[in-house]
C-alpha cells in the first residue's frame, strides 16, 4: 500500500465509515481495511498512530459540535421558559385559571414540591430511618480500602474486593 498522506487519509475515512456503519464493531470489511496497513512493524505502528490521530481529531470535532448544539438547545429551552412565563403572567393578570383559544387550551394549577432539608441533625436522621421515612445507604470507600492495603493496615486485599489490572499504551 502506498503510504502517501492522501492515501492514508482515504483509508482512515473508509475505516471511519465502515466503523460507523458497523456501529463500532470490527467487521470483516473493517478487518480488510486494517490488513492494508502492511509493512514492517514500525510502519504498521506509525500507520495505526496516524489512524489514532485521525480518530482523535474526529472525536474533538464532534465534541466541539456537541457543545455548540448543546448551547443552542439550552437557548431554545430558555426561550420556551420565557414564552411560557409570558403566557402564565397574561392569564394571571386576566384573573383567569382556564382559557381556550382556537389553537390550544391554557390552564393554571397549583402544585407542591416537597424536599428534605439538607441541614437536619443526626438524631432526626435516625428517627426518619426508624419510621421508614429514609433508608441507610451503604457506600464503601474503595480508595480507603486501597490505602489500607498499600500502607499495611490490611495485610492483603480483602476477599470482597475485585482487582482488575490492565496494561495501557502511551503514545507520545
Amino acid at each position: 500500500m502506498n503510504n502517501a498522506l492522501i492515501n492514508l487519509i482515504e483509508v482512515y475515512q473508509l475505516l471511519d465509515r465502515a466503523l460507523i456503519e458497523s456501529e463500532g464493531d470490527i467487521t470483516e470489511d473493517v478487518n480488510v481495511l486494517l490488513e492494508n496497513f502492511d509493512g514492517d512493524l514500525k510502519t504498521l505502528l506509525d500507520n495505526y498512530r496516524g489512524w489514532i490521530n485521525f480518530n482523535e481529531s474526529q472525536a474533538n470535532m464532534y465534541e466541539v459540535e456537541e457543545k455548540r448544539l448543546k448551547a443552542r438547545k439550552e437557548a431554545c429551552g430558555a426561550r420556551i421558559v420565557y414564552a411560557r412565563s409570558i403566557i402564565q403572567e397574561a392569564i394571571e393578570i386576566a384573573g383567569e385559571t382556564k382559557i381556550k383559544t382556537d389553537n390550544a387550551s391554557y390552564s393554571l394549577k397549583q402544585t407542591e414540591s416537597w424536599k428534605v432539608k439538607e441541614d437536619i441533625n443526626a438524631a432526626t436522621k435516625v428517627v426518619m430511618i426508624n419510621r421508614g421515612f429514609a433508608t441507610f445507604e451503604f457506600k464503601p470507600s474503595v480508595s480507603a480500602i486501597k490505602d489500607a492495603v498499600k500502607n499495611g493496615t490490611l495485610s492483603e486485599t480483602p476477599e470482597y474486593i475485585n482487582v482488575v489490572r490492565n496494561t495501557t499504551l502511551t503514545i507520545r
